[in-house]
């Protein structure tokens, strides 16, 4: 059960850590537009331990609302070949409205020449008018004013996109869930070695009482 949770589990954290395989191979980046942001940092907080019987242990994965954490993990894993439809895309813009639009999409709107309608206050002191104007918009005013969904759908119409029914998302494997051999290895010593000192102890303390 120790070896499952400080060994198996504790590299496979250090794998996402680090954003590689468990045999130290980079994963492939990010789809483009999708930032910069570390991949995969919530699953490995997920995994736990279940004693199967006496002599069997299983590292699983806890939690989940709509989707299983394990079947986003597998995708992860092994990569993943998945099939959207338009209706899927309707029902993650109702999502989407609820997030503000990103620094990506606000990019891309300036790229295109995006114009927001902003209230201008013209004229000389005491004799002010008001009206809205269309002009060019900061990416900081775009995040703050779009969500998501408004964001996609403007881009959508400057780019000229026709809608599509279907499409296919292509995921590459990106292995985080495992150890190798010299890991489990050192894992299997640090756990004898704390039989012999104490079942409390604790690995700094290990590292400590070594000579």
């Amino acid at each position: 059960w120790r070896i499952a949770k400080n060994g198996v589990i504790g590299a496979t954290k250090a794998n996402a850590k680090q954003q590689h395989t468990p045999d130290d191979k980079a994963w492939p980046a990010r789809a483009k537009g999708h930032g910069h942001k570390k991949m995969i940092r919530k699953l490995p907080g997920m995994l736990g331990v279940r004693q199967v019987d006496s002599d069997t242990v299983k590292v699983v994965f806890r939690g989940g609302k709509r989707t299983k954490a394990a079947v986003i993990a597998y995708a992860q894993q092994h990569g993943a070949t998945i099939q959207m439809n338009r209706s899927q895309l309707q029902r993650n813009g109702e999502n989407q409205k609820g997030h503000a639009a990103t620094k990506y999409q606000a990019k891309k709107l300036n790229a295109l020449g995006f114009k927001a309608p902003v209230v201008v206050t013209k004229g000389r002191k005491g004799k002010y008018t008001q009206r809205r104007e269309y002009r060019a918009v900061a990416q900081k005013w775009i995040c703050e004013h779009l969500n998501m969904a408004q964001a996609g759908l403007i881009i959508r119409k400057l780019e000229g996109k026709a809608p599509v029914d279907s499409w296919t998302i292509n995921l590459p494997a990106r292995s985080f869930l495992g150890i190798t051999d010299d890991q489990l290895a050192a894992s299997i010593a640090r756990e004898l070695q704390g039989i012999q000192y104490g079942s409390d102890i604790k690995k700094q303390d290990i590292k400590r009482k070594s000579p």
